[in-house]
This record gives structure tokens, sequence and C-alpha cells, in this order.
């Protein structure tokens, strides 16, 4: 199976309300993201899969430009991702349950952080806050469970954690991440072969680390809500729209907030 997914967020920052005298930099960024990714059975219930991901992302209408905050724009690969899927239970036909374990790797392919950008040199030499790929290596460990039954909604439980195993070359080491999925997808269409999805997510992020010190604008904890529409076009094609949006944020520091809007294509090849 293969398939690619855009998607498209806009975000704004959420500034520490403590410090009411902070700049504020007001401004707006888009990130524009593509992910082509692939799973191949290696046996009936192993699979290899990959992803691969491209970024263009875009900050503009900042209030005053210095070193810290621009307009600009950057583009390019993003961190590559090589996992396996395990397929402990697989009841495809009729009620039953599914059951999946995934581990995977994130290879540093895409551009990291040029410097620090809470080191000494910020004020004089011109960095961003983001970059197109963390510049370290990270493992994650998933399980997912479905369940079809008589009842109208196949419903769905997933986790997953995922930890960085090195740091970058200047010293950067992204928080660890863990979230907790529940998902409801109605087994009739509403029309026209299109089923809904809700989605509703758990997810809590500790604080990122820059030569062993806390980023003051990192680790959150989010609950965050999703609705998807599933187009079943044919019984190889799909196409997914979605929806999130964070129904309740709890930030450290000053950080971003924003709505996420994604549209997928979804096709079986092999």
């Amino acid at each position: 199976m293969a398939g690619m997914a855009l998607s498209f967020n806009n975000y704004h920052p959420i500034h520490d309300e403590i410090d009411e005298t902070s700049d504020t930099h007001s401004g707006e960024i888009d990130v524009f993201m593509t992910n082509i990714y692939g799973l191949y059975g290696l046996t009936d219930a192993l699979n290899l899969s990959v992803r691969i991901p491209y970024k263009y992302w875009q900050q503009f209408n900042v209030e005053h430009e210095d070193t810290h905050h621009r307009n600009e724009i950057q583009s390019g690969l993003g961190d590559l991702t090589l996992g396996l899927r395990g397929i402990i239970l697989n009841e495809s036909f009729g009620p039953g349950q599914r059951l999946f374990i995934d581990v995977a790797i994130s290879l540093p392919t895409g551009k990291d952080y040029l410097i620090n950008p809470f080191g000494e040199a910020t004020d004089s030499v011109n960095h961003t806050h983001f970059a197109l790929g963390t510049g370290q290596f990270s493992a994650s460990l998933g399980v997912e469970w479905w369940k079809r039954s008589e009842f109208p909604f196949i419903l769905g439980l997933s986790a997953k954690f995922k930890n960085q195993l090195t740091e970058s070359k200047i010293g950067f080491k992204p928080g660890i991440v863990a979230k907790l999925s529940l998902h409801a997808i109605k087994q009739s269409p509403l029309m026209n072969s299109v089923f809904p999805y809700l989605k509703i997510d758990f997810r809590r992020e500790w604080p990122d680390k820059w030569v062993g010190l806390t980023a003051p604008n990192s680790g959150a904890i989010f609950i965050d809500l999703s609705g998807q529409l599933i187009y079943e076009m044919t019984e190889s094609h799909s196409m997914v729209f979605s929806l999130g949006y964070p129904l309740i944020k709890v930030l450290e520091g000053s950080q971003l907030s924003g709505v996420n809007y994604a549209l997928s294509y979804r096709f079986k090849s092999f």
C-alpha cells in the first residue's frame, strides 16, 4: 500500500502572560507538508513502512524584523522514518478485532538548526526557531487496537511513545512525546461512500533541551479533537479530509497555536 498526504497548519504565537513587557513580534506562520508513505508486507504478520516528508515553512506579517523573527521561507526534505508493523490480530471480515504493534526510527535527513536559537550569539546572528529536521535520531513505539461489532461505529484505541536517541551536532535534543488516541469510524456512509471519522488525542510533550538546558518555549499538554471524512472512491483508492483543533492546551513559555487541515490520497498498488 502507498499514499500521499497533504497538510496545512496556520500558527500564531501564544506568549507567556506572566511577562507583559515581552516583545511579541506579532506575525503568522504557515506550514505546508507533503508526506509520501508506503507499507510493504515482508510476511503475513510483518510489514515494512517508510515515510518521506517534504516541508514548506513561511513566516509572514512580522511586526518588526530582527535576528530572532523575520519574514522568511524555508523548504525541503524533512526527517525520513523507517518502521516495522507487527500484525498480532487481524480479523478482517465481520465482527472482530485488529491489533498492531509498530516500531520506527527517524533519520536526520532534513536540514536542522544552524545555531542554538537560545545561545549567546542570537542577538547578533540571524537564526530561526524552526527547522526542516531535528539533526538527531529518534525511535518510537506504538500500539493500535480496533473493534468492529454490531455497534454503528468501529472503535479504536492507539498509543505512541517517541524518544530521542541522540542530540544534534549543536546540542539540540527534542523532548519525549506520548500520545493516546480514541477513534470512532461510522460503519455506514453518510452519502456516496463518505464515512465520518472522529478522533480525540491526549498528548504530552516534554520540554526540549539545548546543550543540556531546558528550552523556554517547549513542553505542553494537549487535548485535540479531529473530524475526518473518508471517501472510498474504489476498493484501491480513497481520499481523506481532516480538520483538527486543540480543545485544551497547557503551554510552557511562548509557543505557537493553530488549526490543522489535511487532505490525504491513499492507494493500494500491491
